[in-house]
């Protein structure tokens, strides 16, 4: 009878583990879009070759960053896709870039926010000044905290604080001020992968992200699975979902195996959010292929939609696969950049349908 008792009592411990480890993970999963479309690109005279570019909109102004041009910064009027202004001269004087390492718009302020690995700053660049003076170079800048050796995908959060990706896995996010000390972190309390350590992680970053500071969430994309997860400036986790694939991360130890090969998936190459949905590139395939026998890319030809609570709303197919993407919601276009062609390319899309689905 003792032994019947204490071999229950373990099953319901047992059990309530298990449900408490569920319960913290708390994946939601999905397989399936409500609706699914085909857009045609449309491919305007822009004629200009921007290896590396990232694309905002920004007001009336289509904003292209790049790390490899002379010039890092390029406006042009988004209606007519007239370039307007150029900026972020490379070199080593005053006000120039010297290893440039990615862009952060602030809307708020009109201000993007260039990243100088070389300098060891981020270079304020006021959209304005730039409008206005052809000569235009930045005179103030923020440090770049000294811990880590160099940052990537930093963000304006709010109140002259920026974040960028922990690559510890305790946290998601590293918050710095202006004078680039750490004032705090946005813990990672997701539980995912908990058998992974961080060395085993496919790529140092692991996610992409974007914030939205009026509602205080932020969104995170996996590189290499097919999860996002939404939460508040706290780290509390909203919710966390996988699909539509169920692409799980690989460990890096597996990187050389020919079945890691295959089976090694890219998932989300670039996440955008308005004040309803958001929208993410998605790939789902090989990261690479052989061209030429040359390693390529393979970058994303859809785009997954869903609302600001992770809800699967729609599935859009491209005809050319991009690492970027911009919304141009007042001309009811999707803004992309493929690499292939050398040129911004844009869809039309109707950004109201979503509304009806939903």
């Amino acid at each position: 009878m003792k032994k019947n008792l204490t071999i229950s009592i373990f099953l319901i411990v047992l059990i309530c583990l298990l449900g408490c480890r569920q319960e913290d993970q708390g994946i939601e999963t999905f397989t399936e879009f409500p609706l699914t479309d085909t857009l045609e690109a449309i491919e305007p005279n822009v004629k200009a070759y921007f290896r590396g570019a990232d694309l905002y909109v920004y007001d009336s102004l289509l904003i292209l960053e790049t790390m490899y041009a002379d010039n890092k910064l390029h406006l042009y009027n988004k209606n007519t896709f007239e370039q307007l202004a150029i900026s972020g001269v490379s070199g080593k004087g005053p006000g120039e870039i010297r290893n440039p390492f990615g862009t952060a718009l602030d809307r708020q302020n009109g201000v993007i926010w260039y990243c100088d690995q070389g300098n060891r700053n981020i270079w304020k660049f006021e959209i304005e000044g730039i409008l206005k003076d052809t000569a235009y170079r930045p005179k103030k800048s923020v440090k770049i905290p000294s811990g880590p050796k160099f940052i990537s995908n930093h963000k304006y959060l709010r109140d002259g604080l920026f974040t960028y990706p922990d690559n510890e896995r305790a946290n998601y996010l590293k918050t710095f001020n202006t004078k680039g000390e750490i004032v705090d972190s946005i813990p990672n309390r997701t539980n995912i992968y908990p058998d992974l350590k961080p060395k085993e992680i496919m790529y140092t970053t692991w996610y992409l992200y974007t914030i939205h500071p009026s509602k205080e969430r932020i969104f995170l994309a996996y590189h290499n699975a097919d999860i996002i997860v939404c939460t508040d400036f706290e780290g509390n986790v909203l919710y966390v979902k996988q699909g539509p694939d169920m692409i799980q991360e690989k460990p890096k130890r597996m990187a050389a195996r020919e079945e890691a090969k295959e089976n090694k998936k890219s998932t989300y190459w670039g996440i955008r959010a308005d004040d309803k949905y958001l929208y993410c590139l998605y790939s789902g395939r090989n990261s690479w292929r052989m061209e030429n026998d040359k390693p390529t890319p393979q970058y994303s030809r859809k785009i997954l939609i869903f609302t600001q609570e992770g809800d699967p709303v729609m599935k859009l197919r491209l005809e050319h696969p991009t690492p970027v993407l911009a919304l141009d919601k007042e001309n009811d276009r999707i803004i992309t950049y493929p690499w292939s062609i050398g040129n911004v390319v844009y869809y039309n899309f109707d950004f109201d349908r979503l509304d009806e689905i939903d």
